[in-house]
């Protein structure tokens, strides 16, 4: 086997390597100068073919912010990210995979194109709270994969007000007063 030449061209520089490496050995290379230099791109030639990657890890763009939202009120958790090839969205909850209209049709949360997290209704119950948590969105491809910052979820309280306040006053203290002591007024004239 012969010697093949690996170009990797980033935006300041550019690196040639000669050496004896089958194809496979020199993709796993480049791929991995791409974990760590997302925004590389590269050249690979091998015997008189060129091929040319200008493929990227993910990168987040747009990371999800803290929302307080009415019980049964829409809601968007936004997400977005680059590479190439296009990065896959993932949404976690408190850790755990956040189950979208993508796993179960009747799902109350859509993943949007853009990578964004769409409830329809934010449901919210005394005993179960379902969407109330923090949510971390993920973005992967085969470079990689970028995670955003936590945003938190949360259910604005409802205040429920049945008529006027009720006030209590107890008992009165029966306290024995100091009588005034008895002088005479004067007046200033």
């Amino acid at each position: 086997m012969g010697s093949q030449d690996v170009f990797i061209r980033g935006p300041r520089c550019c690196f040639k390597l000669s050496c004896f490496v089958t194809q496979e050995c020199q993709l796993r290379a480049l791929r991995y100068l791409f974990r760590c230099l997302p925004r590389v791109s590269a050249s690979l030639v091998t015997a008189g073919s060129r091929a040319r990657f200008e493929d990227s890890a993910p990168r987040i763009v747009e990371d999800p912010s803290d929302l307080i939202v009415s019980k049964g009120e829409p809601a968007t958790l936004n997400c977005k990210a680059e590479g190439r090839p296009t990065p896959g969205i993932e949404w976690y909850k408190d850790g755990e995979r956040v189950e979208t209209d993508r796993d179960d049709p009747r799902s109350h949360r859509m993943l949007l194109p853009s990578g964004s997290l769409f409830f329809l209704r934010i449901v919210h119950g005394r005993r179960s709270r379902p969407d109330e948590g923090v949510y971390t969105c993920v973005a992967r491809n085969p470079l990689g994969e970028a995670i955003s910052r936590n945003a938190s979820l949360e259910v604005a309280g409802q205040l429920h007000v049945s008529g006027p306040p009720k006030i209590r006053a107890k008992a009165p203290v029966r306290q024995r007063l100091p009588l005034p002591l008895r002088r005479p007024l004067s007046c200033l004239g």
